[in-house]
């Protein structure tokens, strides 16, 4: 949502999203046809390589799934939005905006998902144990969690 008084950003060009994610992550590949890109993610040296797909489309929000391997029945709705795809970050926070690059913000966030997803699978009690965004409405909380996940990302505001 636009602040008031204040534009939105200026998406980033797609030629330039491109560019920026072949330098970055030269595993991912683009299919045109569904206007997404594919590619390996591999949080530690000891994780499986995940196939993740992402799509975006400028002035919307980017969505991620994991292709494989298939992620745990009991991750259904584990930090994940309605059509699977990860949950990464709190829309109302702003952590994300168009003129943001996909291959400095929601590729990396991914493979944090997926580092926490593997944490997760070995908690005995199946405790999250990442940066999670509020379910209420108190303000506060909410620029809690939001501190909390920028020191994490060493993002501080």
């Amino acid at each position: 949502m636009a602040t008031p008084g204040r534009r939105s950003p200026t998406p980033l060009p797609l030629g330039l999203q491109f560019a920026k994610l072949r330098a970055r992550f030269p595993g991912f590949e683009y299919r045109r046809g569904e206007s997404a890109w594919y590619g390996p993610l591999q949080p530690t040296p000891m994780s499986p390589i995940y196939t993740v797909k992402l799509m975006h489309r400028p002035g919307g929000a980017p969505h991620v799934w994991v292709i494989r391997p298939a992620l745990h029945l009991e991750a259904r709705s584990l930090h994940r939005y309605g059509d699977s795809s990860l949950c990464l970050y709190y829309p109302d926070d702003s952590d994300w905006r168009d003129d943001l690059f996909l291959a400095d913000t929601i590729v990396p966030w991914a493979a944090e998902w997926l580092f926490f997803y593997e944490c997760w699978l070995v908690d005995p009690q199946r405790r999250w144990l990442g940066p999670e965004a509020p379910h209420d409405d108190t303000k506060g909380r909410r620029q809690g969690q939001a501190n909390r996940r920028a020191d994490w990302r060493g993002q501080r505001r």
